[in-house]
């Protein structure tokens, strides 16, 4: 395929000096070559800054913009209001796309006429890497009629691909939403708004996209006082959703108590008994007085040390941190 499209790829830059270059290698190398690629660099304080500064005077393809600090949710709305293609990706500053990414995705949606096309990625840490995919190894359109049986019950209950980075989509259609400033399931929220509003997705069952395991990354980095903000930010996320896709309470309650024991463990490699059990008590009150559930209903998973116990051994034998 040579390329007739413009394709827009928008990719979000904060304090990411180490990996930054190798990410934009991977798309000014792909083999679909009729891309632009939007980088908005949301206030770096590191050397990322003039690193995609040189890239963009070596490749035209790159057009560069700079702001101060707001988040990845305002770094992708001036991406949106920027691109000019007529299919965008979103591609995170530490990731990398594989080589033949774009030409995969752009020839499945104008073959199958898909609004989303969404693929599988591969998860990295270290020299580790496992992958996800949406459901199922098999590829297929799935009409707007399907959705509610074949896309919304694995949307809702995986927290492994509900990122829009894994996904090709028509311009038209990203353009109708907005990101929202949460600190955490930002993403999410916008990719199942752009779900309810198309016509038919493609499902690609072919890893696509390298997503890194980043200790320093927003979605892993912690830092007491956010951790909380974060809590209440994903919970709520998920709460919205499940009631976009029409969910009954019980399986969005069974949601936001894995999304509570998620939180758990987060803060077990992070905190040390007193300061868990601090920032469960205030968990707990969030959740009891504004969702329906308290601690009781995650056993062990509020227990210091018998989660400490359950998350070194799931480490020691996935070889990985919990994804």
């Amino acid at each position: 395929m040579k390329g007739s499209l413009l394709v827009s790829v928008i990719v979000t830059v904060h304090n990411t000096e180490k990996y930054v270059s190798r990410c934009l290698k991977s798309i000014l190398c792909q083999t679909y070559k009729n891309i632009e690629v939007i980088v908005i660099d949301d206030g770096s304080t590191d050397s990322s800054t003039s690193i995609c500064e040189s890239f963009a005077t070596k490749d035209e393809r790159i057009r560069f913009f700079r702001k101060e600090n707001g988040g990845v949710s305002s770094a992708r709305n001036v991406g949106l209001q920027n691109c000019c293609g007529e299919y965008i990706f979103f591609v995170d500053s530490d990731d990398e796309l594989l080589p033949s990414c774009v030409e995969t995705c752009v020839g499945i949606a104008l073959r199958t006429d898909a609004d989303i096309v969404k693929f599988a990625l591969s998860k990295k840490y270290g020299f580790i890497r496992k992958k996800y995919s949406f459901s199922c190894d098999v590829d297929c359109l799935i009409q707007r009629h399907e959705f509610s049986k074949k896309v919304f019950p694995f949307l809702y209950s995986t927290f492994d691909f509900n990122s829009v980075c894994t996904m090709c989509i028509k311009a038209s259609l990203a353009k109708k939403n907005s990101f929202e400033r949460y600190k955490l399931g930002e993403d999410y929220l916008y990719l199942v708004k752009s779900i309810l509003q198309s016509r038919r997705i493609y499902v690609c069952s072919k890893v696509l996209y390298i997503y890194r395991l980043n200790s320093g990354s927003a979605t892993h980095h912690f830092d007491g006082p956010d951790a909380m903000s974060k809590f209440m930010d994903n919970i709520e996320v998920y709460d919205s959703v499940g009631h976009l896709l029409g969910f009954s309470k019980k399986v969005i309650k069974n949601r936001l108590v894995a999304i509570f024991k998620s939180f758990a463990v987060f803060l077990v490699l992070n905190c040390d008994s007193d300061e868990f059990d601090g920032y469960l008590e205030k968990m707990n009150e969030v959740v009891a007085s504004k969702y329906g559930f308290t601690c009781a209903d995650c056993g062990d998973w509020c227990n210091y040390r018998k989660l400490r116990r359950k998350t070194f051994l799931r480490r020691l034998f996935r070889g990985m941190l919990p994804g």
